[in-house]
């Protein structure tokens, strides 16, 4: 088997994403889960939101703020390839 899609980086406080994209965030205890596959969601640190890496979606919208600093520069994606190995490329 190969690597996780997501797991820890060498970097506390880091995800490493599909072995190529690493993120500041974690996986909290308590996680929700995508309401979309069910996979844990992430706590995306600079963004102050969940995500789901599988799906590569927000699983929250903005928060309506003109001036928040975690919304005003948030991308469409949370992560830069929107083509994602999906979760049954791992099974």
């Amino acid at each position: 088997m190969g690597t996780k899609f997501v797991e820890k980086a060498d970097e506390e406080g880091f995800l490493l994403i599909d072995g190529a994209v690493k993120i500041e965030g974690f996986i909290p205890e308590d996680s929700v889960s995508c309401h979309k596959c069910q996979e844990p969601a992430i706590y995306y640190e600079p963004f102050d939101a969940f995500i789901c890496a599988y799906c590569n979606i927000w699983l929250e919208g903005r928060c309506g703020d003109a001036g928040c600093r975690y919304c005003e520069n948030r991308p469409e994606k949370p992560l830069p390839n929107e083509n994602q190995r999906r979760r049954m490329r791992h099974s």
